[in-house]
């Protein structure tokens, strides 16, 4: 089951000093927020560390720890209420203390500006039903030369939960050569002849998947 910080903070960095001016401490590298909800009787406790968010619940009447708003089959009126008070306070931090970005990881967002820079090209993202599929097409002849997905690991043979891959296009004969290295596999989605895919984990260095991307450019440019 996914937790409803994962599905609202999904695409998001948070900025350090948006978390303290919103009203975050800071310690130990762990910064912390609380806040009431429900008229004062439940108080959420927020932390953040290294981008990833958590947070908890309390019956302030007992003290405890209020859990049942994470069950989806609790549906009752009072359940929803809460759910629905503590995704108030999410959104918020969402909304004041976060900078969206295109992409999960850091590399993919980093190819994803480099690209940007020496091609002028933003992604874009034409399927609704895969949000992070972001497209890269050659302006002059609105040919693709490069597909970044975010897929399961074990769909390219990785051994990752979720893979950022992009799909650039090269020379048919390297192939074969490049399927020996670390960080590139056969082509998931599009045709293993011409082209391959390429795991957005830093195993790689930017500069060499930006060479990579250039020659999947230079394709691009043929009518």
């Amino acid at each position: 089951m996914v937790k409803i910080e994962e599905k609202i903070f999904e695409r998001c960095r948070f900025d350090k000093d948006k978390l303290l001016s919103y009203g975050f401490s800071m310690k130990n590298d762990i910064y912390t927020y609380k806040t009431d909800i429900m008229n004062g009787d439940f108080s959420v406790e927020i932390s953040v560390n290294n981008n990833e968010i958590n947070g908890k619940i309390f019956d302030k009447e007992f003290g405890d720890e209020y859990t049942n708003f994470r069950q989806e089959l609790n549906t009752g009126d009072f359940v929803g209420q809460v759910r629905d008070s503590y995704t108030e306070v999410l959104e918020d931090i969402k909304n004041n203390c976060c900078e969206v970005q295109y992409y999960l990881f850091d590399q993919t967002n980093r190819i994803s500006l480099l690209i940007k820079e020496k091609y002028g090209d933003n992604p874009e993202f034409l399927w609704d039903k895969y949000p992070g599929f972001g497209t890269y097409r050659n302006p002059l002849t609105r040919k693709w030369y490069g597909l970044i997905m975010n897929v399961a690991g074990e769909k390219i043979g990785a051994d990752y939960k979720t893979a950022e891959i992009i799909n650039v296009k090269v020379n048919p004969d390297d192939i074969p050569d490049l399927l020996k290295k670390e960080g590139i596999y056969p082509a998931y989605h599009m045709s293993k002849k011409s082209w391959v895919s390429v795991i957005l984990d830093d195993t790689l260095k930017d500069e060499e998947i930006m060479e990579y991307i250039e020659t999947s450019h230079k394709f691009s440019m043929k009518k």
